[in-house]
């Protein structure tokens, strides 16, 4: 069969998918009818196109890898290492933002234990979304940088008025 799978720690897939035929037996098997056994290597890149798709961290992640990503930073950065560093190993392929990151560790360090709890006992089911996480608990201070940048936004806007 000509699929490969491949998760990095759960930020994305990879498979590679035959299109080039509209019958479903198509799809179970290469253009040219064999079932993967490549003569080497090199054949089988040559043959396979692979598609990636990627999660949105960390909404579309689960709470349950979200946490897990902390605590391998939060060990990372004991022996030493960046946190950017650290972030792009756990969560492969998604770009470290440094407010985004802290937002996230504050949120889940302000958070109770019983939220905690039920966040971690919902596993990788639909429940044990980030974002459920997330809409049970708020950022902390999320209204106070929320006032804070409609103010900056009115100054800028005034001062934009003013200059013309």
């Amino acid at each position: 069969m000509a699929s490969a799978a491949s998760i990095g720690a759960g930020s994305s897939v990879k498979r590679a998918i035959n299109v080039d035929g509209d019958d479903e037996e198509d799809q179970l098997y290469s253009a040219d009818n064999r079932d993967g056994d490549y003569e080497d290597a090199s054949d089988a890149n040559e043959q396979s196109d692979e598609v990636t798709v990627s999660k949105i961290w960390p909404t579309e992640f689960y709470a349950i890898d979200i946490v897990e990503g902390f605590e391998f930073i939060h060990d990372m950065m004991a022996l030493g290492s960046i946190i950017e560093d650290a972030f792009g190993i756990q969560f492969e392929g998604i770009p470290y933002v440094k407010t985004t990151y802290n937002d996230h560790l504050r949120r889940w360090m302000n958070a109770s234990q019983p939220a905690k709890d039920k966040a971690l006992a919902a596993g990788r089911s639909p429940a044990g979304l980030w974002s459920k996480f997330m809409a049970a608990n708020p950022a902390p201070y999320a209204a106070r940088k929320a006032a804070k940048k409609r103010m900056r936004n009115a100054e800028s806007q005034s001062e934009r008025s003013a200059s013309l």
